[in-house]
């Protein structure tokens, strides 16, 4: 059978046309920035929401702007969380979809970024003074405080996945 499917194709009066192949990216090649960076920035959202909302304990949430030793350590153990779960999502982006690739110096550095601004954003007091010093005092004690604290944050993230796309 198959070879009179051939023979049939041969026998066409219309030269065969295939679309020239398509170029294969080479190892070294590096993706358009415009496409990494909406993938690159959906994955370090996802693993900021994760870190933010499912996986912070009661005691993080609670204790992470504490003067002392145990705010810090929750501090730390939240931010930490931050750069596992940005650092699992970006992991699977790279496995998964075909436009993520990005040098591992650069991840890690990307990675140290999230942490240090999570932990720094989420000691309370940056986000007290902004809202302070920019007319917002009213809106911080009727839950602003909370829109300007994950602002602050995805701008974090932003920084991050242009930095990480470049």
């Amino acid at each position: 059978m198959w070879g009179i499917a051939s023979r049939a194709r041969s026998a066409c009066a219309c030269p065969a046309t295939t679309p020239p192949p398509l170029p294969l990216p080479r190892s070294g090649d590096r993706k358009d920035p415009a496409v990494l960076f909406p993938s690159l920035f959906v994955l370090l959202y996802l693993g900021h929401l994760l870190a933010d909302y499912p996986l912070q304990t009661d005691h993080q949430a609670a204790r992470k702007a504490d003067q002392c030793a145990a705010g810090w350590a929750a501090n730390l153990a939240h931010a930490a969380t931050h750069v596992a779960t940005c650092a699992a999502a970006l992991a699977l982006g790279a496995l998964v979809l075909d436009d993520v690739t990005v040098s591992l110096p650069m991840v890690v550095a990307a990675l140290l970024w999230i942490g240090a601004t999570h932990a720094f954003i989420d000691r309370r007091w940056p986000v007290a003074w902004w809202m302070n010093h920019t007319g917002q005092a009213s809106w911080a004690v009727n839950g602003g405080a909370t829109h300007v604290d994950q602002t602050a944050h995805i701008l974090a993230l932003v920084l991050a996945a242009l930095a990480l796309a470049a």
